[in-house]
């Protein structure tokens, strides 16, 4: 079976696989998954340039800081051209961001600037990345199940790099949920 996408780190989040999308689930914990594999060892068993589409949601913030290069750097080496890494972490202004134990660290809106090219000429990106992304799309995204108003919040703060920069640098800002990040190879 030719797997197209692959979930890291899927614990109960199982997808399954569709006529249009073939899933590989991997996890190291005792739950349901297609791979069982730490992906803090590198490197994973899966071939390379072999998914169109790797998903970390909600992962990457419970792995330790010195690893999250290589599981960045191995997506990039399994990703096929073209392909795309979404990453779903929580965002420094929100609550979940501090208040779970097993939380390494939070994340703004350039995080991951240094694994794309030309993205900000003052990073290290040959010091921080060995494999380059050729462009990245970042989204704050606000909760909005009790306060209705984040939908226009979250419009306002993602209309450029800039007004992500203004709300992140405001103390007047309200707590957004999280980073939905798309890197693409």
């Amino acid at each position: 079976m030719a797997w197209t996408a692959i979930n890291l780190g899927s614990g109960v989040d199982y997808k399954m696989s569709t006529s249009e999308i073939k899933w590989l689930n991997v996890d190291y914990a005792d739950c349901k998954c297609d791979l069982k594999h730490d992906i803090t060892i590198f490197p994973y068993p899966i071939e390379s340039e072999t998914a169109d589409v790797i998903e970390l949601n909600a992962v990457l913030e419970h792995i330790p800081v010195k690893l999250q290069e290589g599981v960045i750097n191995e997506c990039w080496r399994i990703l096929k051209p073209g392909g795309q890494l979404i990453i779903r972490v929580p965002h420094f202004t929100g609550a979940i961001a501090w208040n779970e134990l097993e939380h390494i660290k939070p994340y703004g809106a350039h995080t991951f600037d240094g694994f794309v090219k030309n993205k900000n000429p003052h990073s290290m990106n040959d010091y921080y990345a060995r494999k380059q992304f050729s462009s990245i799309k970042v989204r704050i995204v606000f909760g909005k199940h009790i306060q209705f108003w984040n939908y226009l919040v979250e419009w306002l703060v993602n209309l450029s790099g800039l007004t992500q920069d203004i709300y992140e640098q405001s103390f007047l800002r309200p707590p957004s949920e999280g980073c939905h990040v798309v890197m693409t190879k």
